[in-house]
């Protein structure tokens, strides 16, 4: 499948963004949503916290933040997706992502909140009406439960407040998630450290569900902890990460190179 080129460049850390002059806020008793800008960005917030998801409005496909970057791990193993499911639109980065820079990979996003995916389609470029792309509003863990469809590709990007809803990451809910895996595909979940432990936690149901094949990737500025899990044994496909890297490099411009670099020091099975 083809990779679009030159669509990324680098990150920035959420907490250079400001405050911004608000465009929108949206209320539906459950979850409050701000819209906010400044300069070339426009960043979506829950009840006034920390940016979730940022626009370039200069160029609207690249991934702003640093931890967004570091979960596209995944390429390093596999072959591009047809099929890719994102659970948690937010602003929609990771479609906007996807859909400039896979462009022959079909897309489903589920997410909970109507005034996020309205806030998607009206200040972050995601299109209403696009062949590639269906929005799905509903939970996203009782989605995957009910799943009949099979994806390439899982990114996960869940908040529960500002911090991952480790609790609902059950070692039941991780099998029917490898479930609707086809045999050669990835997850690649994204997790915010709170709890101490918790992170240990997630990456030892991983392990279990997934038969070991699950790798920690930690992000160096911001601290998120990315796990990459295969249904198949990744670590085959270890002794060309470097190769594929540093093609993926030149044609989006994430630090593949750094990513291949943690990968092995933190992952000693990959080394």
């Amino acid at each position: 499948m083809g990779l679009s080129p030159a669509v990324v460049g680098g990150y920035e850390p959420w907490n250079t963004l400001g405050r911004g002059r608000m465009l929108h806020f949206g209320d539906d008793g459950d979850t409050s949503v701000e819209v906010r800008e400044e300069g070339r960005y426009r960043w979506l917030t829950f009840s006034g916290g920390a940016p979730q998801s940022a626009l370039d409005r200069e160029e609207p496909g690249r991934l702003v933040f640093e931890h967004l970057h570091w979960l596209q791990g995944w390429m390093l193993f596999r072959d591009l997706p047809k099929r890719m499911l994102i659970l948690g639109l937010g602003g929609g980065d990771l479609v906007r992502f996807a859909l400039t820079a896979l462009p022959e990979t079909e897309i489903v996003a589920v997410e909970w909140s109507q005034p996020v995916i309205e806030a998607a389609h009206q200040f972050f470029h995601v299109p209403r009406v696009e062949p590639r792309l269906r929005v799905v509003q509903a939970d996203a863990f009782g989605w995957v439960e009910q799943c009949q469809e099979r994806f390439d590709v899982v990114l996960m990007d869940l908040f529960a407040g500002d911090l991952s809803p480790v609790d609902r990451l059950s070692v039941t809910w991780l099998t029917a998630l490898q479930t609707i895996l086809t045999p050669d595909g990835a997850v690649a979940l994204n997790l915010i450290p709170g709890r101490a432990g918790d992170t240990q936690t997630v990456a030892r149901r991983l392990r279990i569900v997934f038969g070991g094949e699950a790798y920690t990737l930690t992000a160096p500025r911001s601290g998120n902890l990315v796990m990459l899990a295969f249904p198949w044994l990744a670590r085959r496909a270890a002794q060309s990460m470097e190769r594929r890297g540093k093609v993926l490099q030149v044609r989006l411009g994430i630090d593949f190179k750094a990513m291949v670099r943690r990968l092995r020091a933190d992952n000693p099975g990959l080394s």
